[in-house]
């Protein structure tokens, strides 16, 4: 496959970043010219700040703009405060997307399906939780049905004010972007609409092999970013 160059801004750091004591989520523009949301959990080492561990999931444009309604809206925050005032033992979240992918296992170097989970739920010590989750699955039409235990496990606190920053934020970036890429005239190129179908399934879909050491480099395989950043 062909290196392509296109008119595209350079976006690798995150927009906003949540943190527990030893855990982290970074929301990232990497992919935001498949229309794609990065959310980068990691794992941290309390002392040394030294990273342990990190999983990211994507949501689409579409998906995250129908979460953003229901948090402005008012509509996911009522309903999470009304489960935290019943004292509900409903484990169902508050928010719920799945993905999953073919990861290559380092030790066998076999394929192996694995589900992953991006969750929102209330917490018990803070309003709500961001949570992610990676575990075994097995294919089941166009979705990988999750089986057995937690492989790994990832729990960010947040405020009210946090989740309603998230959405504000993000949204406030997606707008820039789109405006800076309308602006420019990227969208009409057949450069941009050759890399569309070339890394829509490669760069985000089935990106779920990212080692602990490469958390911060963006998922680029055949296109350079080749612009100033707009930021």
């Amino acid at each position: 496959m062909s290196r392509i160059e296109i008119n595209l801004p350079k976006v690798y750091d995150s927009i906003i970043e949540f943190a527990s004591r030893n855990q982290m989520c970074k929301i990232k523009r990497d992919c935001f010219y498949l229309n794609k949301v990065m959310l980068s959990f990691v794992s941290i080492e309390p002392n040394s700040r030294a990273l342990i561990d990190n999983m990211d999931i994507y949501l689409s444009f579409e998906e995250f703009f129908a979460l953003y309604q229901d948090i402005i809206s008012g509509r996911l925050p009522r309903i999470g405060y009304m489960k935290k005032q019943s004292n509900s033992n409903d484990d169902k979240a508050l928010y719920f997307i799945q993905g999953g992918g073919a990861v290559e296992n380092p030790h066998t170097h076999q394929k192996e399906l694995k589900a992953r989970h991006f969750l929102i739920d209330i917490g018990t010590k803070s309003d709500f939780v961001f949570r992610c989750v990676l575990r075994k699955g097995y294919k089941k039409g166009n979705l990988i049905v999750p089986t057995g235990d937690y492989e790994k496990s990832f729990l960010v606190p947040l405020s009210l004010k946090d989740l309603k920053s998230f959405a504000h934020m993000i949204k406030m970036e997606i707008t820039n972007y789109n405006m800076y890429c309308y602006i420019n005239g990227v969208y009409n190129t057949p450069a941009y609409k050759q890399m569309q179908n070339d890394n829509n399934t490669i760069a985000c879909n089935n990106n779920y092999n990212s080692r602990p050491n490469d958390y911060n480099k963006a998922p680029q395989t055949t296109f350079n970013y080749v612009e100033e950043s707009f930021y």
